[in-house]
């Protein structure tokens, strides 16, 4: 949704450009440019025109980087087993190998 929003956003704000110089003249162009943005990527195909272009690509890029940030720390903190779940995983293998031990025992 904040894509969407920061698209319409940079077409309002590069709105002042000469139409020669506006690369941002179609929803397509912003959008591309949002998402490259956004994502950190940053190909340098397009640019912002304006000064208060560059100011609003700049928020943009570190409100993106701030997101990006906590998505990671969320999942990598949601993934990793905790100590309890690391011992009890533990234990179970060693139950597992003592069972298809005895198996092969037996």
């Amino acid at each position: 949704m904040m894509w969407i929003l920061t698209t319409f956003a940079l077409k309002i704000v590069e709105a002042d450009v000469p139409v020669d110089r506006n690369v941002f003249k179609s929803y397509q162009n912003c959008f591309w440019f949002i998402g490259i943005s956004l994502t950190t990527v940053g190909y340098g195909d397009t640019y912002a025109m304006s000064d208060l272009g560059h100011i609003f690509v700049c928020m943009c890029c570190i409100w993106s980087t701030f997101n990006n940030s906590v998505i990671t720390f969320l999942l990598v903190s949601n993934l990793t087993l905790k100590q309890n779940e690391q011992k009890s995983l533990q234990l179970l293998k060693n139950i597992d190998n003592t069972l298809s031990k005895k198996k092969l025992c037996g």
